[in-house]
């Protein structure tokens, strides 16, 4: 069975534990979650179609998937650098909300529904990363591999900055299923308007 045509450097050669070339430290690697050690590529990668086909042999990669195929859509199909093999045309599960962007008033909680689509196939820990003027919960668990679930987000009731928008980030932690990461914006407006020296609470 074929693997990978070249793997991350310093590395030796399965079949002939022969130290394998460097010139691959150069090349944007964007594994899907490295720091779970799922090295599958996202679709920005470097190392899609970067490979050599004769070093590939054909065959299948480390999950079992096929080995060569277009994965940029030039419809040349070169095999990847990696162990994984880049299949643009895959379903793999991601984050998702219902909306890419919200609007929201200050001082409010907000339930902002997140599921997986398509299903992971098992339980899911999630990381949410945030920056002000939200607060939102840090952490989401999918028992079931797919949602939804609520991520509650509190926005805050003086804001230095109205209207600017503020991204949440959603990524998979703890697990390693191989979710996409997702991400959606928040903007954040005053109830508080003031129109011709009139004020006006906005529910």
């Amino acid at each position: 069975m074929a693997r990978a045509s070249v793997c991350d450097v310093p590395c030796r050669s399965l079949e002939n534990n022969r130290l394998a070339s460097s010139n691959v430290t150069d090349l944007d690697r964007r594994y899907k979650d490295a720091s779970n050690a799922d090295y599958r590529l996202k679709a920005t990668s470097l190392m899609i179609d970067a490979g050599s086909n004769p070093g590939a042999g054909g065959g299948e990669d480390l999950a079992g998937n096929v080995r060569i195929i277009d994965g940029k859509g030039d419809e040349l199909a070169t095999v990847d650098i990696g162990a994984y093999e880049y299949d643009p045309n895959a379903p793999y599960p991601a984050f998702k909300t219902a909306k890419a962007a919200y609007h929201l008033y200050s001082g409010v909680t907000v339930d902002v529904p997140v599921s997986i689509d398509p299903p992971a196939g098992g339980a899911v820990q999630a990381a949410v990363d945030y920056s002000d003027p939200t607060d939102v919960s840090g952490a989401l668990a999918f028992p079931d591999g797919a949602g939804p679930v609520n991520l509650a987000i509190t926005t805050a009731g003086t804001l230095a900055n109205p209207g600017a928008a503020v991204t949440v980030a959603i990524s998979e932690s703890a697990t390693s299923l191989g979710v996409d990461s997702g991400e959606f914006e928040v903007t954040v407006h005053n109830r508080l308007v003031t129109i011709a020296g009139s004020a006006r609470v906005y529910a």
